[in-house]
Order: structure tokens, then sequence, then C-alpha cells
């Protein structure tokens, strides 16, 4: 993997154009040159590729997980599956690719992208929160390295009022139309 994420960063110091950045791997490059009379030298090659191969790694696992809740959301909510395909194929059709342009064009796609996301709550998955002092909020005191998963995205106390949700099953499917 090293290797192949070294001769991608080759590729891209070829064709690099430092007025129109494509990607993550062409502003690192571009800080790199900027940044190579500094002692602490922290923009390496070694780093790019480091980075570059956390945040793929990172990708593939999140990106894997939302992939399969979503699969079977969708099975478990056939209604919502129908209204997706339906306004795919009227935005997009069936024999084009679909292109950033036509989000605008798919609000319930859009909405029930980020229902998935809310629901599943991969944040929880991720790296919990702590605090570095004594934090004293409101009327409570949240003591010094106090770890903190957050589930705001689900908790109905937090909302001032509940909010009606796509992939809801008390949720009526015209609310939605």
């Amino acid at each position: 993997m090293q290797n192949y994420l070294l001769e991608k960063v080759k590729e891209h110091e070829e064709s690099l154009d430092v007025n129109n950045p494509r990607d993550f791997i062409d502003y690192f490059l571009i800080k790199m040159e900027t940044e190579k009379d500094n002692q602490e030298l922290v923009f390496t090659y070694e780093n790019l590729v480091i980075t570059a191969f956390d945040l793929w790694i990172a990708s593939s696992e999140t990106t894997s997980i939302t992939l399969k809740y979503a699969l079977l959301l969708l099975l478990k909510y056939p209604q919502v599956t129908a209204k997706l395909q339906e306004e795919i194929q009227r935005v997009i059709g069936k024999h084009n690719s679909p292109c950033m342009q036509d989000r605008s064009h798919m609000p319930y796609t859009n909405a029930v992208l980020h229902e998935i996301q809310r629901y599943i709550n991969l944040s929880t998955i991720g790296i919990p929160h702590s605090v570095t002092c004594d934090v004293k909020f409101r009327n409570y005191l949240i003591p010094k390295s106090f770890q903190k998963r957050s589930l705001l995205a689900t908790s109905d106390g937090f909302w001032q009022s509940p909010m009606k949700r796509v992939l809801d099953i008390s949720c009526v499917d015209e609310d939605f139309d």
C-alpha cells in the first residue's frame, strides 16, 4: 500500500498545478514546498503517505459500514426505496451518471442519505472527546479527563420538539411528499 501511495504522490508531483490544486495530495505537496526551509519539518513524503493511508483506512471503514446499514434500512423500508428510485430516475435517468449538480434537484434522496447517517450514528464508533481541565457548565461539573461520546443525533431530550424522520417507523409517508 505504501508503494502505491508513493506512486500516486509522484504522479501528482508530475502534474501539479499550484494555482489549481485538485485534492489533498496537491495541497500537501504545495505546503511541502512552502515549508521546505522550516527546521521543524512536518510536511514530508513520509507524513504525506502516513496521512493518506490513515484517511484511506478511515474512509474505507466508515463508507463500508454506511453502505451496509443503508442497504439494510432500504430493505426494511421499501416505500422509501421506491421514492428514492423514482426521484433518481426522474432527475438522473436510467442511462446517465450522477453528478454534483443533480444533488440540488434531489431533496428526498438528500434527506434519506442524511437520515441514514443520523440513524446509524457512526460518531459513537469513533474517538470519544474529553476535557483537559475541570469545567463548570451551568450547574454541572465536568471533571478533567471525562470522556463523552455524543448521542445528540438520537436524543429525544435534546430536541425541543421531536423531529419527524424519514426512516422512523412511526412517521407517515405523506409527511415527506
